[in-house]
């Protein structure tokens, strides 16, 4: 059963054990084009804030990529 079947929307949590693709994805759906570099860059920025019990909000992900330097192509949210 996934969320979609029963009208809920699917959301991936950015935290300490975030990966690479779900901060691709949140980048992406942000209007961002990464490059495997800032994808990376970005995610250790994740780890290390969420690390301090720190819950990672919309505003720290454009703060992160902003410092990284990751060019942003849209500021239309995907959905």
């Amino acid at each position: 059963m996934t969320p979609e079947m029963i009208g809920a929307e699917r959301s991936i949590v950015l935290g300490k054990h975030t990966g690479t693709n779900a901060v691709r994805q949140h980048l992406e759906e942000a209007g961002y084009e990464p490059t495997d570099d800032e994808v990376v860059a970005v995610t250790k920025r994740v780890k290390e804030h969420a690390a301090g019990k720190r819950r990672v909000t919309t505003e720290d992900l454009h703060e992160f990529a902003a410092d990284v330097g990751v060019e942003r192509v849209s500021t239309e949210v995907r959905a």
